[in-house]
């Protein structure tokens, strides 16, 4: 009965270590991810800012209603930006990761 009563304990610390080396891991790949996000990010943004840039300039011919046209143009690229922002904020956050992985399921199992 001893015997078990320790063999219970020493399981339930392998337990908590393997969980805690598994979050660890699973911290890391999301950074990396993150980065790897990121520098694409940067990339897709020097893109979309030459694109921006000569659409801007065609639009800056002194035309009727040219405020207009630069307001419109300011929201698409606005929301064009604002959207995805939300989505891969959503997408990284810790919360959502520790529920998909089964973190979560491993910590209530653990309790």
């Amino acid at each position: 009965m001893l015997g078990q009563v320790a063999y219970q304990a020493v399981r339930g610390k392998i337990k908590q270590r393997a969980l805690l080396i598994y979050l660890k891991a699973l911290q890391a790949m999301r950074r990396s991810l993150i980065l790897v996000v990121l520098v694409f990010i940067v990339l897709q943004v020097m893109v979309l800012s030459f694109f921006g840039a000569m659409f801007a300039a065609v639009w800056l011919w002194p035309e009727i209603d040219l405020t207009t046209k630069l307001w419109i143009l300011f929201g698409v690229c606005g929301s064009l930006f604002l959207v995805p922002c939300a989505g891969l904020c959503l997408v990284f956050s810790d919360s959502v990761w520790f529920r998909l992985s089964g973190a979560k399921q491993m910590t209530e199992d653990l309790v």
